[in-house]
Formats: structure tokens, C-alpha cells, sequence
């Protein structure tokens, strides 16, 4: 599995393992010790997760990188409010653990990431965002999720002058149907395509 960003690459390898290689600018790799930019393959420093089982999926942003399986969440990167909580710097070198919220003893399902967020599905079919140094729920109890991705969201402008966008969310289930959420408009609303025949995404 491979997740690409504007200035780096993650490799999901078969044993759950992952390389990365690309800018490092932003602490986004998460290798040890620090370098600006990795040219050929390194492995991610992975310890903190070592008790958790081995990495399932990997997401990467602009400014961060993503490591989960069904039991932890992991980031490194530049937090400006999408990696959770504030620390005393705003970089996380080695890959941390996300607390998740309303997690025990459910399973994560779905992560997704995009520039100013992380959002995952747990088992149950809660969905949260972590963004503005906040974890808020969007959805509750919405079952059959196959697959969520994010895009846009804000950085913190004390962190970092960029302009940001609205965050929206789309969300597959098993059916096919696709689910959308936008920051402006915070309810879940029905994708529709406005044909005279069924679409079914998968």
C-alpha cells in the first residue's frame, strides 16, 4: 500500500511496516534522528505502536503522516490542530498515539487525513474529526461504512500562515451510497447524481 503527499511518500509493507522517503521538512517522516529530506527508503520509527499489533494503513497530508490499525492511531508532523491536542512544540518527530475518543471497546474501521484534519470511523459507526486541536463527532451510529476521505480543513494561523478551506468529508458505506459532510453545513446530507439510473460506487 503507498499514501503520497505533495513532498513525501509512505510504503505499507506485507509485515506492517512502512518506509518513507521525500521531504522532511515538516517532521512529516517519522525517522530518527531528524534529517530535511530522505532520498532513498527509511524506515518509520514505529516503537510507541509496538504493543498494539502490526500497521494496517498508512494516510498522508502536506504536513503530517498517518500509521493505524483497528487498535491505534499514530501521527508525526507539523500539528496545527490536525494531530490533536497542543503540545509545548508545534512538531512531532516520532510517531505519537492519538487518545480516541469513545474508542474502548470498539475497533477503529476507517482513517482518513487531509490538510488541516484526521477523521476515523470506529466499529460502531461513529465518526470523528480531529481538527482545530479538537476531536468533535459528526455521525452517530452509521453503519456499513466502507471507506471515508477528507479534504481542505485550517491549520492553526499560530502556527502556520495558510490559508485554509472548509473541511467536507465524503463517506462510502456498502451499499454504494455516498454520504457528505461539509464544515458550513455541519449535517450529514445523501449523495445524488441526478441521472435516471442507479449509480452504485464502490
Amino acid at each position: 500500500m503507498a499514501a503520497t503527499a505533495l513532498n513525501h511518500t509512505l510504503l505499507l509493507l506485507s509485515n506492517g511496516s512502512v518506509l518513507v522517503f521525500g521531504a522532511n521538512h515538516h517532521h512529516q517522516l517519522g525517522v530518527t534522528p531528524y534529517i530535511e529530506a530522505c532520498l532513498s527508503p527509511r524506515h518509520v520509527n514505529l516503537n510507541s505502536a509496538r504493543n498494539a499489533g502490526p500497521i494496517t494503513g498508512i494516510c498522508a497530508a502536506k504536513y503530517h503522516s498517518v500509521f493505524f490499525n483497528e487498535n491505534v492511531l499514530l501521527v508525526c508532523g507539523l500539528n496545527g490542530g490536525q494531530l490533536g491536542y497542543k503540545s509545548d512544540s508545534p512538531f512531532i518527530t516520532v510517531p505519537q498515539q492519538i487518545s480516541i475518543k469513545d474508542k474502548l471497546p470498539l475497533k477503529i474501521k476507517s482513517v482518513a487525513t487531509s490538510v488541516g484534519s484526521i477523521v476515523y470511523a470506529l466499529s460502531n459507526g461513529d465518526i470523528f474529526v480531529i481538527q482545530r486541536f479538537q476531536v468533535k463527532k459528526i455521525a452517530s451510529k452509521l453503519l456499513g461504512i466502507e471507506k471515508i476521505s477528507a479534504f481542505g480543513g485550517h491549520l492553526s494561523i499560530d502556527i502556520l500562515n495558510e490559508v485554509g478551506e472548509d473541511l467536507k468529508i465524503l463517506i462510502l458505506n456498502k451499499k454504494g451510497t455516498i454520504i457528505f459532510w461539509e464544515e458550513s453545513v455541519p449535517h450529514l446530507m445523501k449523495g445524488t447524481f441526478g441521472l435516471k439510473r442507479t449509480i452504485v460506487i464502490s
